[in-house]
């Protein structure tokens, strides 16, 4: 990923789609190699999404 830190809205879009895989990953039976693989997907976009939203929760307090 670049410096730039990722978008809220960026965020949101690739831990949906994580989250549709993973659904689709159990349904599927999938071994607990991809599953972790996933999961520590998710909580790498979690976090992003938390940075994102602070950075822009900053910025607006910094404009008011």
């Amino acid at each position: 990923m670049s410096r730039d830190p990722a978008t809220a809205e960026r965020a949101r879009l690739i831990l949906n789609e994580l989250i549709r895989q993973r659904q689709g990953l159990r349904d599927a039976g999938a071994d607990e190699g991809l599953l972790e693989a996933n999961r520590l997907g998710i909580v790498y976009w979690q976090w992003q999404l938390t940075r994102a939203l602070g950075a822009a929760r900053q910025k607006s307090e910094a404009a008011a």
